[in-house]
């Protein structure tokens, strides 16, 4: 690092003083932090459950699936939510109809490269986490949403 660097250690980001990065660009990368706890979390709670991880961020040209799981035969497609606040009816309200096209078209790309998995039963999840990523206290919606 150089003598006018800065380091933001919650997105282990090196900032220059020529760039300093604005309060958006800081509160961005705390989210973005805070977001993959959420997933960690949720990962390990449904790997608890016996739940089976293929993938994770499972990312295309149409979207991004934050986890791709097995829950026995069935193929799980899960979005986590993390809010800390309820305004505009919080972390599961987010998961409007465009993100949910976003992510059944993601899954669609995930089943054409996979082609093993092509044969199962699909479930779209949602996971939300309130003020914390705190993997004891999950809100899980189960079968969220379909084709």
């Amino acid at each position: 690092m150089h003598k006018k660097d800065h380091f933001s250690p919650s997105a282990n980001v090196i900032w220059r003083d020529t760039h300093r990065p604005t309060l958006a660009q800081v509160m961005a990368a705390s989210m973005i932090s805070k977001g993959k706890q959420a997933e960690a979390a949720a990962q390990q709670w449904l790997e608890a459950k016996n739940y089976r991880l293929l993938n994770k961020n499972y990312a295309c040209r149409l979207g991004e699936i934050d986890l791709v799981m097995l829950d026995k035969e069935i193929l799980v497609f899960i979005e986590v939510r993390l809010r800390s606040h309820s305004h505009y009816g919080g972390a599961v309200a987010s998961v409007d109809a465009k993100k949910q096209r976003k992510i059944i078209m993601t899954a669609r790309h995930f089943l054409m490269c996979h082609p093993k998995y092509s044969q199962h039963i699909c479930r779209f999840d949602v996971i939300a986490f309130g003020n914390s990523a705190d993997p004891s206290n999950p809100i899980w919606y189960k079968d969220a949403f379909r084709l």
